[in-house]
């Protein structure tokens, strides 16, 4: 936008149209809370974070779920128009992984560069299933994001426990982890035009392009009752170094004392000695006549 020859950002005019709004609103009586100012800046904001003209898929819902030995990824995304070429993943999927609701397009390989959908409705819904053992050995989860800048939520069983590799460029903020552009406004509109649920706490937003300098969606994945078998390991650990200090330092207080009282004991059999010896050298007095 370019106003009186100067150029203006997206954002700037965005914020101006929310002062205006909030300015009308003030003059007609109305009271500007900071809730209603919130959702005037949600409305009225750029949609930095819709996807692009090219993206095939508009946005994704994941959640990834522990059955038994195996990782189960249930996928819903949603698909801009009819789509009759396969889906190419920003991210491969392992060989062993197991689909449904949509074909896998593989590589020389094996693994699964490309999804074509089942469905034919705006509505996709796939499943991606592969054993516990190769997402853990691969340290990746193995979510099929679309290439492209359309967002997707993951979000994790509380069996798991995931922390995403820093090369993803994903920020922790509150409660959530997302890129450092990708803030609360647009976490609550992303929410608010996909499920309508606002209270994921510890979910993942990313994009397919955000997983192109790692090749995968890498990070430590773990049990998250290992995770803390581990830690109660390590703090079991660290109170026994304590104790082994502390018993450690005991034992020479003690030697120490016990060095100090024989140095005590025997200065005064040494003290007793030099006065024996000096009243056995000592002449007897004169006896008197």
């Amino acid at each position: 936008m370019i106003q009186h020859g100067i150029r203006t950002s997206p954002i700037a005019a965005a914020l101006r149209r929310v002062a205006v709004a909030a300015a009308t609103l003030r003059r007609a009586g109305v009271a500007t809370a900071p809730g209603l100012m919130l959702a005037l800046a949600t409305l009225l904001l750029p949609r930095v974070a819709a996807a692009s003209p090219e993206d095939r898929v508009e946005w994704g819902l994941h959640r990834v779920e522990l059955e038994r030995s195996t990782v189960v990824v249930r996928s819903r995304l949603a698909v801009a128009g009819h789509l009759d070429e396969p889906i190419p993943l920003a991210a491969p999927l392992p060989e062993d992984a197991e689909l449904h609701g949509a074909e896998a397009q593989r590589a020389a390989d094996g693994s699964v560069v490309g999804l074509r959908l089942v469905s034919d409705g705006s509505d996709a819904t796939v499943e991606t299933r592969v054993p516990w053992d190769e997402v853990r050995r691969r340290g990746a989860l193995p979510v099929p994001v679309p290439k492209g800048r359309s967002v997707h939520r993951v979000v994790l069983d509380p069996a798991l426990s995931f922390s995403p590799d820093p090369e993803l460029g994903l920020v922790a903020q509150v409660g959530h982890y997302a890129p450092a552009e990708f803030d609360v406004v647009h976490r609550h509109r992303f929410d608010a035009r996909t499920d309508g649920e606002l209270g994921h706490v510890g979910a993942y937003y990313l994009r397919g392009s955000d997983l192109g300098t790692t090749g995968a969606l890498h990070g430590e994945v773990a049990l998250k009752r290992q995770r803390m078998g581990r830690a109660a390991l390590v703090a079991g650990g660290l109170f026994g170094l304590v104790v082994l200090g502390m018993a450690i330092a005991h034992r020479r207080l003690s030697r120490h004392v016990r060095y100090e009282r024989a140095e005590a004991f025997l200065e005064q059999e040494l003290r007793a000695l030099e006065d024996d010896d000096a009243s056995v050298l000592r002449p007897p007095a004169p006896r008197q006549v």
